[in-house]
């Protein structure tokens, strides 16, 4: 109910006083977390996606990264020695990796969505 005021318009007789409206919750509970099914980390990209993107630089196909070379540069991400393309210092893990054909840069992926930027490629180390 609204009831009006001497010094200027009508206010609320309550804070929220919506009759029959109802508010989100404001917060976040892990255990919602159960409802939704895992991705498997090996299918995050859909193969299809894959046949369609190339390197931005080279314009060479895409695969995905093994899991060894993952885990050796998130190793490497977490001493902070690993930089990109731009030169900037990489600081968040990746869940997968797009390598270009010849094995020379990497692409990280995040959340299952690739970065195809030529500033975020690394270059890997060859030999």
């Amino acid at each position: 109910m609204v009831q009006p005021d001497e010094k200027g318009p009508a206010t609320p007789a309550q804070p929220f006083d919506c009759p029959g409206a109802t508010f989100p919750k404001i917060g976040f509970d892990p255990r919602q977390l159960e409802q939704y099914p895992r991705r498997n980390p090996k299918k995050m990209l859909d193969e299809k996606l894959l046949s369609l993107i190339q390197c931005p630089i080279s314009g060479q196909s895409l695969q995905i990264s093994p899991a060894a070379v993952i885990a050796d540069l998130n190793e490497k991400i977490a001493r902070r020695q690993v930089r990109d393309a731009s030169d900037q210092l990489v600081e968040s893990a990746l869940d997968q990796g797009l390598t270009t054909a010849d094995g020379a840069r990497l692409y990280p992926v995040r959340g299952g969505i690739p970065t195809l930027i030529a500033d975020a490629a690394i270059e890997l180390e060859q030999g």
